[in-house]
This record gives structure tokens, sequence and C-alpha cells, in this order.
């Protein structure tokens, strides 16, 4: 679909009423709105962090307030047990194909798919590359495929929660060195890059590159390349969520800007519980980029 918009007002149905009844409520929310388009969709997501996803809900209603689709998904629901939607995200693509069928819409994930505006926006505001920036990501870490072993990494502190971990950035040389990976070496003071904390995990790991990438030009180390490493733990657990890995060249292009969690496979073998684990996985990474 070509011509979609999203609307800032809320529509907060009565939780104890029948889903027929929210739908109704939903096509009387509209007939009252001045749309921009001929239908507008409502979603949601019944459940709880401690159960789950119990329900999902869709309902598209047309500008005159006409009821156009409504479909209900509970656990029982055959699509459901099919797919076991069990995030906000997977919830939203739940939604998104059981709309597929009735809107006559294409395979999102299909090869030639276009990048639609609000895709655009969301990769702008994630602070992701944009396409030159990815080439020349392809074109070092060319270069370093040519360079190794013999190329040189200072590797920093890295950051472990709230404070940075020289003791992380020996295991993770010791490491590299051990499997002839690089020459690498260890800084003593960290770079003390920042990240935003934010919902989007793109946005988390796309800042902090990019205020790596600064400090470095700022600094530029004696060697060939610089290895930062940010394990980011759950709170209250100890148990690192998210495990970022950035190779950058000594000038401060990036190389290689890794992003592993729970949807990985490489995260999921190792299964870390540790920064010394949280190492291991970066080595892990860095070596299966040197082995493409």
């Amino acid at each position: 679909m070509e011509s979609i918009e999203v609307d800032g007002a809320v529509f907060s149905p009565d939780a104890e009423a029948s889903f027929d009844d929210q739908a109704s409520a939903f096509a009387a929310f509209v007939m009252e709105r001045d749309l921009s388009t001929e239908y507008a969709l409502y979603g949601a997501v019944i459940g709880s962090p401690q159960r789950g996803v119990d329900e999902i809900h869709g309902v598209l209603v047309d500008a005159g307030g006409n009821v156009a689709w409504s479909d209900r998904q509970t656990r029982e629901s055959r699509a459901f047990k099919r797919s076991k939607p069990a995030d906000p995200m997977g919830c939203t693509v739940f939604l998104v194909e059981r709309l597929r069928g009735p809107l006559d819409l294409l395979d999102p994930v299909r090869g030639d798919a276009s990048t639609g505006k609000w895709a655009t926006r969301a990769r702008r505001d994630s602070l992701a590359p944009t396409d030159a920036e990815r080439d020349e990501m392809k074109e070092r870490l060319a270069r370093l495929l040519e360079a190794a072993p013999a190329a040189t990494v200072l590797v920093y502190p890295a950051r472990t929660g709230e404070s940075w971990s020289v003791e992380c950035a020996t295991r993770l040389a010791d490491e590299i060195n051990r499997q002839g990976l690089l020459r690498a070496s260890v800084a003593q003071n960290a770079i003390e890059f920042e990240i935003q904390p934010a919902r989007d995990q793109q946005r988390v790991l796309w800042s902090g590159a990019r205020s790596i990438r600064q400090l470095v030009r700022a600094h530029p180390a004696d060697a060939d390349y610089v290895l930062v490493a940010d394990y980011i733990v759950t709170a209250g657990s100890g148990d690192p969520s998210l495990v970022h890995t950035f190779l950058l060249e000594s000038d401060g292009g990036w190389v290689i800007v890794d992003y592993q969690n729970s949807h990985h496979e490489d995260f999921n073998t190792i299964r870390p519980v540790s920064p010394e684990e949280c190492c291991d996985l970066s080595v892990v990474r860095l070596a299966g980029y040197l082995d493409s």
C-alpha cells in the first residue's frame, strides 16, 4: 500500500466489552475523525508480561464508519498456534499477515519489496547507516580480509553495564591472538562512548557506533584497527541481553558493527551470562566475519 498514515489520536475501548462491541466503538470513533485516508486500522494485543500474548485484535473501518474487516485471534486459534506471536513486533507482523488476504497484499519480506516512507523514517530515526556508508563498510571488510591475520588491532576496555573492563579487553585480545585472527594488543584507557537509550535496539547500537567513530577520529590509534565491545545487561538479573561488537579502522571508519541478542544463533549457542562469556561471543562473531 502506498498511502499509509499514522494517527496520533488514541482509541481506548472498554476492556470489558465484547470484541464485536469494541469493533463498533472503533467505527463510531472513526466517524468523528477527519481521515486523510479511505480506511482506518486498529490493532490491539491482549495479554501481560507474565502470561504473554492472549489475543490479537484487528478492525478495519472505512471513512464512513463501516466495518470492512475484523479479526480476533486467541491462543486457541489455528493461525495463532502456528505463528506463536510472543512480542509486540511479532504481533504486529502477525496482524499484517492476517490482512494480506483481505487486502490482496504482497509478501512484505519478498526480495523485490520497495522501501516505503515509514521504513525510510524508521531507518533514519534508528541512526542506521546510509546505503553509501554500508557500501563503504563492505569495502573496508574486504580490505580487512586481505590484511588479516597480519593486521594489528588495539582492543579497548569493554563497557560492561556502567563500567569499563580492562579484563574483558585482555580476554578478547588473548583469544584473538590465540586463534590467529589478528595481532591484538590491549589499551589501558577506555573509549568512553555514549549510547542513546531507546526501545529501538538499532538506535542503541548505531548511536554507540557513531559515538565511537567520532572519538576514534579525534584520537587515532597506533594500530590498523580498533575493537570496542559493549555488553548491556538486563536490569536486576545481571544476565547480558545485548552484545555489541565494533571494529573500526584506525581513522574511525566502520568495518564491523555487530549486534547479538537471544534472537541470534551464536548468542543462543553460547548463552552468555557473564562478561567473560560475552567476550567469547564477540570473538566468535569476529571470527565469523574473517571467515566470510
